[in-house]
């Protein structure tokens, strides 16, 4: 593979719909990924409906669309624990799907030499995924790991490839460990570590119960 390849990550996640279970496990078996914001389906984007163009989350994920038909990576995820890594070749065409099992309006590219990922053997994976996108090309820290685990090759340990939740568990760690000074070495921790509070990264209680 190459590895200059443009990395992306696509999350299929229609459990509202009638036809979720459906459409995920058909992609997956066809080994295609999909957006789905409107039943039209335009090749171009110039001739959709102006009410359809209006649509920001669509207008973003059909330009990742169309960029990723350019040839790159993809963690495709379809269901809860597992995901399929593969490559879109360059090239590719964004087609509609042609199911009478589904609704009108997928809009699909297809995969090649895909590998399917179980998130318990790659736990890093699901952590550095975005959690509410629909389809987002990956930073380059982000798509190095990608890249790695796709190629089989063991991730390195850099520091530039800890996202900063993994990076605060780690400080964590070490604050709890012999290499801590005893001043501040931590007994336990009172509150999580990698979330959103402001000024405070870890919070917890030292040996010495301060």
């Amino acid at each position: 593979m190459k590895m200059d390849l443009p990395v992306y990550f696509i999350r299929h996640k229609w459990e509202k719909h009638w036809d979720g279970k459906i459409i995920c496990d058909e992609l997956k078996r066809q080994k295609k990924i999909a957006i789905h914001f409107t039943e039209t389906f335009k090749e171009k984007w110039k001739d959709y409906p102006e009410a359809d163009k209006k649509i920001r989350d669509f207008k973003l994920a059909w330009n990742n669309l169309k960029e990723l038909s350019n040839g790159g990576l993809v963690t495709a995820n379809y269901s809860k624990g597992c995901c399929l890594i593969g490559e879109v070749r360059k090239g590719s065409k964004i087609e509609e799907l042609d199911s009478k099992k589904v609704r009108k309006g997928y809009k699909t590219l297809s995969l090649i030499n895909t590998k399917p990922i179980q998130y318990s053997d790659f736990p890093i994976l699901p952590v550095i995924l975005p959690p509410f996108k629909t389809i987002v090309k990956l930073n380059d820290a982000k798509s190095e790991i990608v890249k790695c685990i796709y190629d089989g090759k063991g991730i390195p340990l850099k520091l530039e490839l800890m996202i900063p939740k993994v990076q605060e568990l780690m400080c964590a760690e070490w604050l709890r460990s012999n290499h801590c000074d005893k001043n501040f070495r931590i007994k336990y921790l009172t509150l999580g570590v990698g979330g959103t509070m402001e000024a405070i990264d870890i919070y917890g209680r030292t040996i010495y119960d301060k």
